[in-house]
């Protein structure tokens, strides 16, 4: 029942919805999701787990076949497969069912290679970018709708909009701790998911009055100020950073009640 040879090539790849990668993140779930996404990969839905696919499963995922059954097992508690017990079949369950089951309402989809879920960071860094990319589209499509001169209907889709991301904003999204979002964003870098651009400015005080300068840095606290020997003051913010990868819009679906 499986449908591909069990070797991805740089020409494979999934449209992942990034808000299951979102899911994944704060639920600590990226082993669980290499699975599904090479079950999904490789099967048409419907999966004997036989000789062959517990080697190439174990081989491609680079676990043991113990680690793999524990995954799976992960992954029928959240019904993303399901199973007959009669045959011992495989359901893979597919996006839009996960979707359904989970509530997931955004469409937005990335485009991942398959060749990137081989290791568990490089899966984190491109979920970490899928969902920069989709905030960064997002807050540019509502600035675009508030602006009376911008056509809304006339503009394409692009991910590759600059916006401050910082940890601290990573972990308002992903109620993760700051190190761990900082993590996060440069296994995103390291994998060249995202760009990254420093993004400091010179601060030119209109008084030289020192009170009113603390007081004025004072108000900027959420902002470091740093001061190089000549005394310029350069406020350096949050980092500038766009993701790399390409989106789609994924089909509408009604969310499944309880």
């Amino acid at each position: 029942m499986m449908d591909r040879q069990c070797e991805a090539t740089e020409s494979d790849y999934l449209w992942v919805p990034v808000e299951m990668c979102e899911f994944t993140l704060k639920n600590n779930f990226t082993r669980q999701l290499r699975l599904y996404l090479y079950l999904n990969w490789v099967s048409s839905g419907l999966l004997k787990m036989d000789t062959k696919l517990r080697t190439s499963s174990s081989s491609a995922l680079d676990i043991s076949v113990r680690t793999m059954y524990r995954n799976l097992k992960g992954l029928m508690k959240r019904n993303w497969v399901g199973q007959n017990p009669a045959t011992k079949t495989y359901f893979i369950r597919g996006f839009e069912n996960v979707r359904a089951i989970e509530g997931f309402r955004s469409r937005s989809a990335a485009k991942l290679q398959m060749t990137n879920i081989h290791d568990i960071k490089t899966l984190q860094g491109f979920c970490t970018a899928a969902i920069i990319g989709n905030r960064s589209y997002r807050r540019k499509w509502e600035e675009g709708r508030l602006n009376e001169k911008s056509d809304v209907h006339s503009r394409t889709p692009s991910s590759h909009y600059f916006m401050e991301c910082s940890a601290s904003y990573l972990n308002m999204i992903l109620s993760l701790s700051i190190p761990t979002c900082h993590r996060l964003k440069q296994r995103a870098l390291a994998n060249d998911f995202i760009n990254l651009k420093k993004n400091e400015a010179l601060i030119e005080y209109r008084s030289t009055n020192i009170w009113e300068i603390k007081n004025y840095r004072k108000a900027m606290g959420h902002y470091f100020i740093k001061v190089n020997r000549s005394g310029v003051h350069t406020e350096v913010r949050p980092d500038l950073v766009s993701s790399n990868l390409k989106y789609k819009t994924r089909k509408k679906i009604t969310p499944k009640s309880d």
